[in-house]
């Protein structure tokens, strides 16, 4: 995963007239004012904004940003490192109200971002430090990449040989086109050998594809099929966990295995 990048711009305004001495209620403020997705993870920013002003004349305002990362299936935001944030960015002496801007780039995902702005308030001299945290509304980042998967594996036998033709059905429910570029390769092994392996060139977003093996007829009993799609990772995937099924030959499949495949034979 590529490293995240940030790049922030300080905005000081005029002087705002505080009473000598006198305490204000914090006003602090932090918002996104920009949030932008992207297939590419190059292309995803996210923009955030502290705003404050001063509590009392002769104070120090300073603002730090956080960011925090949740994925899917995660409870709770985490704080992520990145280069430039987590460090204090202080206001030039008598100036209110302090806005400051920071950019974050390169944002991975799928994934929700906020960031978590602190502000401080120092001095005049013996007077106490005043800290307030604020917490931005979620850029959310979405999964682009497409997710090539394997939906069931079907045969039938090839009357008067010991052969048989195996179907194998690939779709795509991603965002993006799968193997838009160079393709990728669908394999068949029957018993542990593998068949020449089939190219398909891009699967479109929603797109099923039926492709058609022979060979020769698998084991009954202890036999097996298996099926791999993009065995050499050509196609940068959502998820790479589902590109495989195995299932016996022809005996009747587990109800685990009956969600993502089947496999009966037909007389031809």
């Amino acid at each position: 995963m590529r490293r995240f990048a940030a790049t922030s711009v300080g905005t000081l305004a005029l002087l705002a007239a505080v009473a000598p001495g006198a305490l204000a209620a914090p006003s602090a403020r932090a918002t996104v004012a920009a949030c932008h997705a992207a297939p590419l993870q190059d292309q995803r920013y996210a923009v955030f904004t502290g705003k404050m002003a001063s509590l009392r004349r002769g104070d120090r305002m300073e603002m730090r940003f956080d960011l925090e990362r949740r994925a899917p299936g995660e409870a709770a935001f985490t704080r992520v490192d990145v280069p430039s944030l987590g460090v204090w960015n202080r206001a030039k002496p008598g100036r209110s109200p302090y806005r400051f801007t920071q950019r974050v780039e390169k944002l991975a995902g799928p994934a929700s971002y906020r960031a978590r702005v602190t502000f401080r308030w120092t001095g005049p001299k013996g007077a106490k430090k005043v800290v307030v945290r604020r917490v931005t509304r979620r850029c959310k980042q979405r999964e682009f990449r497409p997710d090539l998967r394997l939906v069931q594996i079907g045969a039938r036998r090839v009357a008067g040989t010991e052969e048989a033709e195996y179907t194998v059905e690939v779709r795509n429910p991603g965002k993006t086109v799968a193997g838009s570029r160079a393709g990728f390769d669908v394999v068949l092994s029957i018993d542990g050998v593998a068949l020449p392996a089939t190219t398909v060139n891009g699967l479109a977003p929603g797109d099923r594809r039926r492709l058609t093996f022979r060979g020769p007829r698998c084991r009954p009993g202890d036999g097996s099929v298996t099926a791999v799609v993009d065995p050499d990772n050509r196609v940068d995937e959502a998820d790479e966990t589902d590109n495989s099924i195995a299932v016996p030959c022809p005996a009747r499949l587990g109800q685990q295995q009956l969600a993502a495949s089947k496999l009966g034979f037909s007389s031809g």
